[in-house]
């Protein structure tokens, strides 16, 4: 009677953990949706979350599950193990296709479990239908984000790649210029590409939010972000940056 007790409170756990996984696979494709699908509801990559916690974490918490809901069916079949092996005989009455078949099964079930960590991934970049490209890039902790970038016309595009290398060249000197001038204006402000816009916030006392606004950045762009990398996609210099730092500082924070 007591092991009936157990085998039913197992089942009502798995039942409601099943369809908790469910739920949560659901949230995580439909509600709390992928960066591509955030751009094409919302028209920007919004930071969405329910109970505070955004899809990743979510994800977190649905692999949880999952392994206790693995743990309870090993438990399940443990309880049972007279009636499985009962009725394995019955349907597999010859011994060698028994062994051959749970062989076939473990195999199954440990590939199952270890496949994500065996795979190789691609990275690429992608197109997400709306005008928008994603640029996906590393940060120190391995983590993945993403970087929206909006679409110049192919009219526009041609013309920026049939730019002779005459003119490309001259561009560059006069950046390069440009951005010793200024380091040597603000010489009490030094910012470097190895930099994130966090690091750059806490140093200068100045809102990331609003050196993103200065540089024409998205505020959805984490603060983790090195500024070197931002420097190829959003097109600025460091000294951009320290005449930003450099006005705020001096009073002149005000939208010109």
């Amino acid at each position: 009677m007591q092991k009936s007790k157990i085998n039913l409170i197992i089942d009502i756990i798995l039942l409601i953990l099943m369809a908790a996984l469910t739920g949560m696979g659901l949230l995580i494709k439909y509600v709390l949706m992928s960066g591509a699908d955030r751009w094409e509801k919302y028209g920007e990559n919004l930071n969405l979350s329910f109970w505070g916690l955004d899809r990743h974490q979510w994800g977190a918490i649905h692999l949880i599950i999952a392994l206790i809901i693995i743990t309870l069916i090993i438990l399940h079949i443990i309880l049972h193990w007279k009636l499985v092996v009962c009725i394995y005989k019955r349907i597999f009455v010859n011994k060698i296709t028994r062994i051959f078949f749970t062989i076939f099964l473990s195999i199954i079930f440990i590939l199952f479990i270890i496949f994500p960590f065996i795979i190789n991934v691609e990275i690429n970049k992608f197109d997400n239908g709306n005008g928008q490209h994603s640029l996906i890039i590393h940060n120190n902790e391995g983590e993945k984000s993403e970087l929206h970038l909006e679409t110049e016309n192919k009219k526009q595009k041609n013309e920026i790649t049939n730019k002779s290398k005459k003119t490309t060249q001259e561009h560059n000197y006069s950046d390069e210029k440009h951005n010793s001038e200024d380091h040597c204006k603000n010489s009490n402000i030094e910012i470097k590409g190895s930099m994130t816009l966090f690091e750059v916030s806490e140093k200068y006392n100045i809102s990331a939010n609003y050196i993103k606004q200065k540089l024409d950045i998205p505020v959805s762009t984490s603060n983790n972000e090195r500024l070197g990398r931002l420097k190829k996609v959003y097109d600025f210099s460091m000294g951009d940056i320290e005449k930003i730092i450099d006005k705020y500082l001096k009073g002149g924070n005000s939208d010109d």
